[in-house]
């Protein structure tokens, strides 16, 4: 009996020690910030999924997580699909999340954008592997993948894949509190699309683009100063100054796509998100040459591909991308993402059905679309609309710096005057104004020509208003619960807080000094709201 007692003791202990392993190991893990917690959204996401429920998969890199909307296609189409697109996603790391898939799923459509066909031969790092390797669960997938990457040209091996701490024992001097804070699993609200609300808006057309790839790739011509003669001296030299080629491995592994689809009766669709950049600033920009040369390979394959680049989607790319062209903002994936469910309806035999968790995810989806929207416009115009439509939901507090009146015109008091307000229009030259809105009835609003200060109380939030014009201080504050959120610019600031969440949304500046009314952002507000709505989908 007593040896009994002593193996149970040793295998109870033996368990424990395992577990506070396991558990060192895993706030161990390298944190890659946003995209690790969004792969690792991802792919808990996929695991909450009903089986055999979703009909269509993305597979890609940035490009496809920003630019696709599963939730929009849910919405307009009925369409059941997932986003498994992350961060610079290799194609071997799209075949091995397609497997993934393939566990639980059986899509009607596989979805791949083509941008990783291009990766650039001088890659050397292996993170874009690690936020999906050290995400997947101990199963037949994550060990085929772990022999896949130790097979590439990283050096830390399988091993670290089994057991991370190997790779990331050093990290313990990096630790914060954020590493010992756990994701629960469940259904991501956005089935995986990561969205934006940044505009930024693309200098050039997509003509200007082709023109300016078109004209490197036939450039060979080039000069040399020679230093002895001090002349220079014409070279002609062997490679242009732009040579877009197809990445040898990543085809490789886009033809195990293609086969795996093939075995398991799954139509393949590749597809270009639409993006416009120049190759001077981009190892992920696009033109005619590059999809010229993606098109030979789908014929060759089989295959269709959708070059989105060159339909008619609506994008615009002064508005609808977050970086000066090189993703898509939320704005513009609704935009692709509408014109595909009409594409894959035409094309495919898909299934248009309502499910629960669909429809759950969807209410979540349009309360941070409409948060995305007003967090995204800068033309006054909107921005009115969009609280006026919205105001029943958000508190708006407007604070007045410096000069507010001299660029207003009647109709821009109108939209003011539309939310409730009754004496903007009082304000005089250089005047102080003040407002606070909750829930769509005004319970303050004060004009001056004397620094104005107020403070009250709404919905438990302590609410300090201050707005002084250029005869007095010259300043504006909008502080709740201490915390300071006006722009504290010339003109009207407004800050806009959710009242179901208690988060702030939105600050805003509007230069009314001037009939241009020029808009200026703070876009640091989001994530806590998107934390918010992640909360509530689990």
């Amino acid at each position: 009996m007593t040896r009994i007692k002593l193996i149970i003791k040793s295998l109870v202990f033996l368990c424990i020690g395992v577990g506070i392993f396991l558990c060192v190991q895993e706030v161990l893990l390298r944190d890659f910030g946003t995209e690790t917690k969004h792969t690792k959204r991802v792919i808990a996401g996929l695991d909450a999924l009903e089986p055999n429920s979703v009909d269509v998969v993305f597979l890609g890199t940035s490009h496809m997580y920003a630019g696709m909307s599963p939730m929009k296609l849910y919405e307009d189409y009925q369409i059941c699909s997932y986003n498994l697109a992350t961060s610079s996603q290799r194609i071997s790391c799209s075949y091995f999340m397609l497997k993934k898939a393939l566990e639980t799923q059986h899509p009607a459509v596989v979805v791949c954008d083509a941008s990783a066909l291009f990766e650039d031969k001088t890659w050397n790092y292996n993170v874009n592997w690690r936020y999906i390797l050290d995400t997947l669960p101990y199963d037949t997938v994550k060990r085929e993948m772990a022999n896949a990457y130790a097979g590439e040209w990283y050096n830390d091996g399988r091993l670290s894949v089994y057991l991370p701490i190997v790779k990331y024992h050093t990290r313990w001097s990096e630790l914060t509190a954020k590493d010992f804070q756990q994701d629960s699993s469940g259904f991501y609200y956005t089935a995986g699309q990561y969205m934006v609300s940044y505009v930024q808006a693309s200098p050039w057309t997509v003509e200007q683009v082709n023109e300016i790839a078109d004209r490197m790739a036939k450039n060979t011509a080039g000069y040399r100063l020679e230093d002895e003669a001090g002349s220079v001296k014409e070279n002609t030299f062997s490679e242009p100054l732009y040579a877009p080629e197809l990445n040898d491995n990543a085809v490789s592994w886009f033809e195990k796509i293609a086969q795996l689809c093939k075995e398991n009766n799954i139509e393949l669709l590749l597809i270009k998100i639409p993006t416009n950049y120049i190759p001077k600033y981009s190892s992920g920009e696009w033109n005619s040459l590059r999809s010229g040369l993606t098109r030979e390979l789908a014929n060759r394959l089989d295959i269709r591909f959708l070059d989105l680049n060159y339909e008619e989607t609506g994008i615009s790319f002064t508005k609808d991308t977050t970086d000066g062209g090189h993703h898509l903002n939320s704005m513009g994936a609704e935009k692709v993402t509408v014109f595909m469910g009409r594409d894959l309806l035409a094309h495919y035999a898909l299934r248009q059905q309502k499910r629960p968790e669909y429809d759950s995810a969807l209410e979540l989806y349009k309360k941070i679309r409409s948060v995305l929207s007003l967090h995204s416009v800068t033309d006054y115009d909107t921005y009115l609309r969009l609280l006026l439509e919205h105001r029943e939901d958000w508190n708006i507090l407007i604070a007045a710096q410096e000069e507010y009146t001299s660029g207003m015109t009647d109709a821009d008091y109108e939209k003011l005057e539309a939310l409730g307000l009754r004496h903007v229009r009082d304000g005089k030259y250089t005047d102080a104004y003040l407002a606070a809105i909750q829930g769509g009835t005004v319970v303050y609003e004060g004009v001056s020509n004397r620094v104005l200060s107020h403070k009250m109380i709404i919905e438990g939030a302590t609410v300090s208003l201050e707005s002084s014009g250029w005869n007095t201080v010259s300043g504006s504050s909008i502080r709740i619960n201490d915390s300071e959120y006006s722009q504290k610019r010339r003109g009207l600031n407004f800050v806009v807080y959710d009242r179901e969440s208690g988060l702030v949304i939105d600050s805003t500046n509007f230069d009314t000094f001037t009939e241009r009314r020029v808009g200026s952002k703070n876009y640091s507000y989001l994530t806590a709201y998107h934390e918010r709505i992640y909360d509530a989908g689990k």
